[in-house]
């Protein structure tokens, strides 16, 4: 199951890289205003209101703190395609996306999870980073390659993501599962249309830019982290809001469509 895991976590990361161009980075110079403020939401607000509710709605254990790690994540590639049905400004998106998979290393090395998690960082390091730092090479160096093997690259990714977080349902299922998954629909709900209006004050598709952006975490990431550690409570979490944050942007991709 670790494996699995691992492996869809290289090469999603990978395939963020690859669609990942520096004017991604730089477009904080020309707006700078969503992205800073999605920043603010995705690596500390959100982090916050998810421990606090999962804290004070759930019970203690395994299952809950996965589900309460989840805030910490950063913003998927695969919101990219769901901004763009929304109707939402893909630039801010991909911005938000390369600039969050940085600040989440920040974050996870300040709260320092090494007791709970043992050889993070040699994980993030070999799964996390030098995927995205040779797809992000390869976009530099070789864009032409780079465009190409993005889809197939990303969709690899995708369905090994799926299939791991069937696997985790399955080998971790919980009557205490049913019980997290309305917080979880509830809390991706929330986050969506919290950064929807936090983006909408900022112009013309930037609302759904954010509220996508800021839903929907890179579950795989702590799929992988929490396997390789042997927790499988964690990661039972974190398959949960993978289930949950798909049903809710897909609600949220509609309501914007139609008030559009």
């Amino acid at each position: 199951m670790a494996a699995l895991a691992l492996a869809a976590m290289v090469l999603t990361m990978f395939g963020t890289g690859l669609g990942l161009h520096g004017r991604d980075f730089l477009r904080v110079q020309t707006a700078p205003a969503p992205i800073l403020i999605g920043l603010a939401l995705q690596a500390l607000l959100f982090p916050m209101a998810m421990a606090l509710l999962v804290a004070g709605l759930l019970p203690a254990g395994d299952l809950a703190f996965g589900l309460s790690l989840v805030g910490l994540l950063p913003a998927t590639a695969a919101s990219h395609a769901f901004v763009g049905l929304a109707g939402g400004n893909i630039g801010i998106a991909r911005s938000l996306t390369a600039w969050s998979s940085l600040t989440f290393l920040m974050v996870v090395w300040a709260i320092d999870l090494d007791e709970v998690m043992p050889h993070l960082n040699l994980v993030l390091g070999a799964c996390y980073v030098l995927p995205l730092a040779a797809g992000m090479g390869l976009r530099q160096l070789r864009p032409q390659i780079a465009i190409r093997a993005e889809r197939p690259v990303f969709m690899a990714g995708s369905v090994l993501t799926g299939l791991a977080v069937l696997a985790t349902l399955w080998l971790e299922w919980d009557p205490q599962l049913l019980a997290q998954f309305p917080l979880a629909l509830l809390i991706a709900c929330m986050a969506g249309l919290f950064g929807g209006v936090a983006g909408g004050l900022r112009g013309t598709g930037r609302g759904e830019a954010m509220g996508i952006s800021l839903a929907m975490q890179n579950v795989v990431v702590l799929l992988a982290l929490a396997w390789a550690a042997g927790h499988g409570g964690f990661a039972a979490g974190a398959a949960v809001y993978a289930v949950a944050m798909y049903l809710a942007v897909f609600g949220l991709m509609i309501f914007w469509r139609r008030i559009g």
